[in-house]
């Protein structure tokens, strides 16, 4: 657990590390209407990438994780077909938003001029869509000093893309950078994984795989389906608040604040990604105890590191937010309500954690997903007119609220000790 936090905080401190410096560059560079215009591009992006995050990436770590031990040859066709499966959803998903930028800036968004950044988005979309499978993949294998490694390189070129991108082209520019940084992370990650898995003794085939397409039904599906319900909800959120008189300016405020939410949940979503791996590895052995210690700390740590993040930076956010510019100061508030979110959201992840490990993902999109975002999109669209980019952080406490409860309340019914480990 040790050896896999430290690499893969190093490798995701990078990635989501980049994206925060980018965010300020572009707020500074740019102002902030035009970076409010940037994060719903940026928010379409990973609305769209969201379908096979949770479909690939995840049965990618789950099933690599639970095989590559006692059955590599399994391995291997799971790995197959998911790569077939990633390749096709990025080419299908990219050609979508090529084809609908224009109709998706005028009519939903309400902005034309997004047409052609959304158009520029397509090719960060399908490279997304590749990358996501290549990490899962590489935490399936628990090969974190390879994920560290390319979160390096691929961190820093990102960063120099956009800031070039921006400085040249503006906002079109800065999506062109966000374009080439996923190219550049492809092509590291792909490196890496053909050497992890040659490493491991698991050659991805390609022959057969129809023998397992049965996990798409039993787990893939309903975890893709997770995806389709929590992004498209937080993209509706963001489009409420854009839709408003000022709107662009308030989402700005609320992407720089949101900035904060995502660096405290950071450290528990990477223990969360470790013990993934751990738990579906211990539940292919068959070790129920480990299993269970496993699960507890997980959820213990994500309370305790999520707590102790929001407590400091509620305490240093009026300054935390001016790096963004001094127009940006009045977002405190926002930032104060969202780190309310924080801890109950990383205490829900951290508790269904143990619902997929079970192969219950059906439960959980019923229980925990649907409930959850369903009360996201209800909450931002009553609060977003009346109180702006608070209401919408309001709506993110009420919606992870309500994950904790029905998350605990699912876990409770399964049992930490319910039933044998290899139960579907």
């Amino acid at each position: 657990m040790a050896r896999g936090l430290v690499w893969n905080l190093v490798g995701t401190a990078t990635l989501q590390g980049s994206t925060f410096i980018i965010n300020i560059a572009i707020a500074n560079l740019l102002g902030r209407r035009v970076f409010g215009e940037y994060a719903i591009v940026q928010s379409t992006v990973a609305l769209f990438v969201s379908v096979v995050q949770w479909a690939t990436g995840y049965t990618t770590t789950k099933y690599l994780a639970e095989f590559r031990s006692n059955d590599p040859a399994r391995a291997g066709r799971l790995l197959g077909m998911l790569a077939v499966l990633s390749g096709t959803l990025g080419a299908v998903l990219a050609f979508l938003l090529l084809a609908g930028a224009r109709s998706l800036a005028v009519y939903v968004l309400a902005n034309p001029e997004l047409s052609r950044p959304l158009m520029i988005a397509a090719g960060a979309v399908f490279f997304g869509v590749a990358n996501v499978f290549l990490i899962g993949l590489l935490a399936g294998l628990e090969s974190y000093p390879a994920y560290a490694r390319a979160g390096l390189i691929a961190g820093t070129c990102t960063v120099i893309a956009c800031v070039i991108g921006a400085r040249v082209g503006g906002l079109a520019g800065a999506v062109v950078g966000l374009v080439a940084g996923g190219i550049i992370q492809s092509a590291t990650l792909a490196t890496l994984v053909a050497n992890e898995t040659a490493r491991h003794g698991i050659a991805m085939e390609f022959a057969g795989v129809r023998t397992e397409s049965n996990l798409l039904i039993r787990s893939s599906l309903p975890v893709a389906l997770s995806g389709l319900v929590t992004l498209p909800a937080i993209w509706l959120g963001n489009t409420f608040l854009a839709r408003q008189p000022g709107g662009y300016d308030a989402m700005a405020v609320f992407a720089a604040a949101n900035s904060f939410r995502i660096i405290v949940i950071f450290l528990p979503s990477i223990v969360n990604s470790v013990s993934l791996s751990l738990l579906n590895n211990q539940r292919g052995l068959g070790d129920e105890r480990r299993f269970r210690r496993i699960f507890w700390f997980n959820v213990g740590a994500a309370g305790v590191i999520a707590g102790c993040a929001a407590l400091v930076i509620s305490f240093v956010g009026p300054v935390l937010l001016k790096a963004f510019g001094r127009e940006f100061g009045g977002g405190y508030a926002v930032l104060l309500v969202l780190m309310a979110a924080t801890v109950p959201e990383s205490l829900a992840n951290a508790m269904v954690q143990l619902v997929h490990s079970r192969e219950r993902s059906w439960l959980a999109l019923r229980w925990v997903t649907i409930p959850a975002f369903g009360t996201l999109v209800l909450a931002a669209w009553l609060l977003t007119p009346i109180a702006g980019a608070v209401g919408l952080a309001w709506a993110y406490v009420v919606a992870w609220a309500v994950a904790l409860v029905t998350s605990s309340l699912v876990v409770s019914r399964l049992g930490i000790r319910g039933g044998p480990l290899h139960a579907g």
